[in-house]
């Protein structure tokens, strides 16, 4: 298992980067991609010596089909073919009511959330299939259970599409021997989520705080661990699950 190429888009922080780092301890050969050029190409230069294989960074915005289109060949390149795709790439703007959400802003999250998923997941199928395994895992979200505590409509509904995505493609792929899975974290302090949450008022954070029976949000490498999993042959009958990782916050 640890020879097998592993690809994780959104690599350069957050959950996408807690992957990455797990993956490297495992003796993957890593892909990353992300927009975020020095953040990735900084996290590629720590996992090298952590790791039994490769380390490659390939910059990349995975919401534009030429970039993906290039960055797959420069994959295709370095390494025989993907093995593993974590589509970690997702996020949301500022949380606000559905008659305030304009259609530009709109678009931004299907597309940042459910393009760049579908097009790497495109991407490496056909090899997947020639060589009749693969492991797909997407990040989705409490939110696409449910309802968002910190994002909106336009959020809720791109992470719930990342859940149907998904499910389609358990049932198309299964007989090559590839699964997708999906992974639903509740809140979760990366990087970017943890600057938002500190702005938010100290009562506010304390209600969404008792709403979670856990009492706390997530770390980065909760979610990441259920991810690894799923990317494992000890997975290997596990097929269109959604794997909550939310302290309780969404039992269903």
């Amino acid at each position: 298992m640890s020879a097998r190429v592993a690809l994780v888009t959104g690599a350069a922080n957050g959950i996408g980067a807690a992957v990455a780092t797990r993956l490297a301890g495992a003796g993957r050969e890593l892909a990353l991609f992300d927009s975020d050029t020095p953040r990735l190409e900084a996290l590629a230069a720590r996992l090298r010596p952590t790791s039994a294989g490769r380390v490659c960074a390939f910059p990349v915005d995975v919401r534009d089909s030429g970039q993906v289109r290039a960055a797959m060949d420069a994959v295709h390149h370095v390494f025989d073919g993907v093995d593993v795709l974590v589509n970690a790439v997702g996020g949301s703007t500022p949380q606000r009511a559905v008659e305030d959400i304009q259609e530009e802003e709109w678009d931004a999250v299907l597309t940042l959330n459910l393009r760049g998923l579908f097009l790497c997941t495109r991407a490496v199928v056909p090899g997947m299939k020639a060589r009749r395994w693969g492991r797909i895992v997407n990040v989705s979200s409490t939110a696409g259970r449910t309802r968002s505590l910190f994002g909106g409509a336009h959020y809720t509904a791109s992470k719930a599409g990342v859940i149907g995505f998904s499910r389609q493609c358990a049932d198309e792929l299964a007989p090559y021997g590839i699964t997708v899975n999906v992974v639903a974290p509740g809140i979760t302090l990366s990087e970017r989520v943890r600057a938002r949450w500190e702005e938010k008022p100290a009562d506010e954070r304390a209600y969404i705080e008792s709403l979670v029976p856990a009492g706390r949000l997530a770390t980065p490498e909760e979610p990441a661990a259920a991810i690894c999993f799923l990317c494992s042959d000890d997975a290997t009958y596990m097929n269109g699950v959604v794997l909550d990782v939310n302290g309780g916050l969404f039992i269903g």
